[in-house]
């Protein structure tokens, strides 16, 4: 993210116009200057700021990141009831961050079964709820 000082590292994450952003960033003002930079950008609904005050984190912490959003996304691929193609999974030291499109019963599932993950020290959700249409039961 351009204009932030060398020390902030700030990942950017969009779904259907919900921008996400987490990383680690040197103070408040710097943590502002990102969300600022992110809603001034066209199409952006909702800002999400999960950065956190603080040093980035070390190239250990980024494997392990990625290994536990691989792990996520696995168990979710095999469960029956829930649509990974609807779900983006983001992990930062160990916190991890789900957005997409689901009803509130789907998001619900999936933070409980997230949140019992080994290795998953928090769940945080940005989700867009979406409602399944009411069945119209046969005429006769």
């Amino acid at each position: 993210m351009s204009g932030l000082p060398p020390q902030a590292r700030v990942t950017t994450t969009v779904y259907q116009g919900n921008v996400l952003l987490t990383g680690e960033v040197p103070d408040d003002a710097t943590r502002q200057a990102a969300s600022a930079a992110a809603s001034s950008v066209s199409g952006a609904r909702h800002i999400w700021n999960e950065t956190r005050t603080g040093f980035p984190v070390s190239a250990g912490q980024k494997v392990n990141d990625t290994w536990l959003a691989s792990d996520i996304r696995a168990r979710l691929l095999l469960n029956r009831n829930t649509r990974l193609a609807d779900i983006k999974v983001v992990t930062e030291n160990n916190e991890v961050f789900l957005m997409g499109l689901v009803t509130p019963e789907e998001g619900q599932r999936v933070a409980d079964l997230v949140s019992r993950i080994s290795g998953v020290a928090h769940v945080t959700t940005a989700w867009t709820f979406t409602q399944i249409p009411a069945q119209t039961p046969p005429a006769g």
